[in-house]
């Protein structure tokens, strides 16, 4: 029989959250009333994370027609889509330290590319990092009841994954 074996990798959840808030931004810029072109990027931001925790994953789930419904799945809950798997993961790695831990994931799950060919133990360029032209630093200073309700969203992901709270913010979302 086959043993099937499954391993996750996720990212530090504000940082994830605040990344995806640039892609949703950019890429959806022309679709939703968040992306008020006369409000301030903190007050945007704010906005966005009211209009998640007021829809959650409808906004990918109940909206099937309308073509920017996946870029949402770039700002869920981490835990979302762990909650998704078949069976539990064998591993979970972190991205911030994937690099070192991608030698020993590639010695206990022997991954083969297209080819046939084992993977390399090497990470590939990243693409994409900093999508929607803003400084995610600066919103962090700029929008602190934006994050505080982004931390909120986020408490399962900090709970489950491990990850510590960001500094300055406290267990209750509160920054």
């Amino acid at each position: 029989f086959e043993v099937a074996r499954s391993f996750a990798v996720v990212r530090e959840p504000l940082d994830r959250f605040l990344s995806g808030y640039g892609t949703v931004r950019h890429r959806g810029r022309d679709h939703w009333p968040f992306n008020d072109t006369n409000a301030d990027e903190a007050t945007t931001f704010e906005r966005f994370v009211k209009l998640l925790l007021r829809e959650g994953d409808a906004l990918a789930t109940a909206r099937p027609k309308e073509r920017t419904r996946c870029l949402w799945y770039h700002v869920f809950s981490q835990m979302w889509f762990l909650e998704l798997a078949p069976r539990p993961l064998d591993r979970v790695l972190r991205l911030e330290g994937l690099a070192n831990d991608l030698p020993e994931l590639l010695r206990t799950f022997p991954l083969v590319g297209p080819d046939n060919a084992s993977l390399p133990a090497a990470l590939p360029p990243r693409h994409n990092t900093a999508e929607g032209n803003f400084d995610t630093r600066t919103l962090r200073t700029a929008s602190p009841s934006g994050v505080a309700l982004a931390l909120r969203y986020l408490a399962q992901d900090y709970a489950c994954l491990g990850y510590p709270l960001p500094e300055g913010s406290s267990g209750d979302g509160v920054v």
